[in-house]
């Protein structure tokens, strides 16, 4: 059985070991968790999901989760359709406490950072249970998980979204996206998670960013500019060598800037905390 402290070989490791595999009881320091919605279908979230998860590998571990069955799948976006690894119908059957060190292991990654798709196979939901043990193994081994979440925000993404320190809204600054993402925003309201929008140009009808967030009713984390290049990377599945210069890597820049120094608080924090 591996603990927390193994070191699991990929050619080494099957199902039935991950599955079965857990890490030792104690008091862990649990990653930052971000999830990112669309305010509407095809907004971009999973766009902003993978380049932010990108930008903050530079200075961390960091785990992606596609938590969108229907989406058109990260494994594309980011050209691991071919690496090998688990994805999610591997881990349908998971319970209770996983190894967060044997599923580390177990996942495909790419630019620093380790992702769970899905497959192109018939099954199109995992059990809640399931999520909420890989989303806890996950936490657990990475200082910041990004996830990207499906619109309709189902039963079997709950117990993710209860994770998350902070939702980030994608909204595309069109006045039918800004209704939609305004059904969205009162969907979230019995929950206690953060919601911060991303407002993505170009905006027709001369919406701003700051309109679009006081409609909301949000707080604004970010304007995303058009990027006319992002949407070539995007279908070449090489979203993480965009340039760093972009519109896109330096508005995720700032986000991840803002969730380490938050990361850096609350472990600042707790630590005082423990030591009193």
């Amino acid at each position: 059985m591996l603990d927390d402290d193994s070191r699991a070989d990929l050619g080494e490791l099957d199902d039935d070991d991950l599955l079965t595999a857990v890490g030792p009881v104690s008091a862990d320091v649990v990653g930052r968790c971000v999830g990112v919605v669309g305010g509407r279908g095809g907004a971009g979230a999973s766009t902003l999901a993978a380049a932010l998860a990108v930008a903050a590998a530079s200075s961390t571990r960091v785990a992606l989760l596609d938590l969108d069955p229907l989406g058109g799948g990260l494994d594309l976006l980011l050209g691991l359709e071919d690496t090998a690894g688990l994805r999610w119908p591997a881990l349908a059957a998971a319970t209770g406490r996983l190894s967060s060190s044997a599923l580390a292991a177990a996942l495909p990654a790419v630019s620093g950072v380790a992702v769970l798709s899905w497959d192109c196979g018939d099954l199109m939901s995992v059990p809640a249970e399931a999520v909420w043990s890989v989303v806890d193994a996950v936490l657990r081994g990475f200082d910041v998980v990004v996830l990207d979440l499906p619109r309709g925000l189902d039963a079997t993404a709950a117990p993710a979204v209860e994770r998350c320190d902070e939702l980030l809204m994608v909204v595309p600054a069109e006045v039918r996206a800004v209704a939609a993402a305004s059904r969205l925003v009162r969907v979230l309201a019995g929950s206690d998670v953060p919601v911060r929008a991303v407002v993505r140009g170009p905006a027709p009808s001369g919406l701003t960013g700051p309109e679009v967030a006081a409609f909301l009713g949000v707080p604004l984390a970010g304007w995303l500019r058009s990027e006319p290049r992002l949407h070539r990377s995007v279908d070449k599945g090489v979203l993480g060598g965009l340039s760093r210069r972009g519109p896109l890597a330096m508005l995720c820049a700032g986000l991840v800037e803002g969730l380490l120094s938050e990361d850096r608080r609350a472990r600042a924090s707790t630590t005082s905390a423990v030591a009193a």
